[in-house]
């Protein structure tokens, strides 16, 4: 049987994880601490998945924002970054 929290992490089903999960004032019993591990490092799996996704994408639309005459300094503001960040993601250095 596969687990139901990787499965939702392959599958980037966000409808299993409940908002909230944190132990702090919950009476803990040792499956729903198993149940919470679980689904907490199946959140963390996730997010940085997507963190590695959302990077490539970002230099890749960085670049062609540079390409086609964008300002770092607009480029960084629409990607909620700094203009170093940008600079750096660019493997360019700011003169």
């Amino acid at each position: 049987m596969t687990d139901p929290y990787w499965r939702a992490v392959e599958e980037r089903d966000l409808g299993i994880f409940q908002v909230g999960s944190s132990p702090i004032a919950k009476v803990i019993l040792p499956d729903s601490a198993r149940q919470g591990i679980a689904e907490a490092g199946a959140r963390r799996a996730l997010a940085e998945h997507l963190r590695a996704e959302a990077m490539i994408d970002l230099t890749d639309w960085l670049r062609a924002g540079r390409e086609v005459g964008l300002t770092i300094s607009e480029m960084a503001r629409l990607a909620r970054v700094t203009s170093e960040t940008v600079y750096a993601m660019l493997g360019e250095y700011e003169a």
